[in-house]
């Protein structure tokens, strides 16, 4: 009589079972923990490069737009006989920080061939420097000048941007012994006429973001002293 030997299936040991959906869920939970955490810190530390970047750029704009308009104001000059060669100052109160609008004349040196240029010809300026800035837009400080004299003077104002992302910017002049937010000087009144000796300039950026910091200068300005020789 023949037998066959029946094999029976082993069942596999106990240390090599596979995964339960419990742990397969808590890997998955684990990883997907890990990834937000990743992408978090990627998200910090792009936005801290980005950030110095804003701060290094800004920061460099406000301080040339400072230069320049303390610049001007050491060139300020009245310019009889013309409406717009006077000195005036406005100051309004921004949700931001205090606005003030700024206009006076100065010379700039004309188009003239040669090396060095002949310092004899200028033509003079009417400028005028503002903060532009509409509802929930980041403020731009704006200069603008247009020749006084001359026939560029029909031609129209030519604007530049000086800065861009401006919360404040404050002028004060000192006219004698007051310092003032608010200045009109008529050229024609030749008896009543005093201009300004002395401004202070403040320019501050974009205070979201983080280390932003404020500009100052006092800026004397020579057509507003009086020299007197000694006796």
């Amino acid at each position: 009589m023949l037998r066959f030997n029946q094999t029976q299936k082993k069942s596999p040991p106990s240390g090599c079972s596979g995964l339960t959906i419990v742990e397969v869920h808590l890997a998955l939970a684990v990883a997907a923990i890990m990834a937000i955490l990743l992408f978090s810190l990627y998200g910090i530390t792009s936005r801290s490069a980005r950030d110095q970047q804003q701060r290094r750029r800004g920061g460099a704009a406000l301080s040339q737009a400072l230069a320049i308009i303390a610049h001007d104001l050491t060139l300020s000059m009245p310019v009889y006989g013309h409406e717009a060669g006077g000195f005036l100052l406005a100051t309004e109160e921004g949700t931001r920080g205090p606005i003030s609008q700024i206009a006076f004349s100065v010379p700039r040196l004309g188009d003239v061939p040669g090396d060095p240029p002949d310092l004899r010809w200028f033509h003079t300026v009417a400028v005028e420097y503002r903060l532009d800035r509409g509802p929930g837009e980041r403020g731009r400080l704006l200069q603008t000048e247009r020749r006084l004299i001359g026939p560029e003077a029909l031609q129209p104002a030519r604007t530049n941007i000086l800065a861009v992302g401006v919360d404040e910017f404050h002028v004060q002049v000192q006219v004698e012994e007051d310092w003032l937010d608010e200045y009109t000087g008529d050229p024609d009144a030749w008896e009543e006429l005093r201009w300004p000796r002395t401004a202070k300039i403040r320019i501050v950026g974009d205070r979201q973001i983080r280390g932003e910091r404020e500009h100052e200068v006092e800026v004397l300005i020579p057509a507003g002293w009086t020299l007197t020789p000694a006796k």
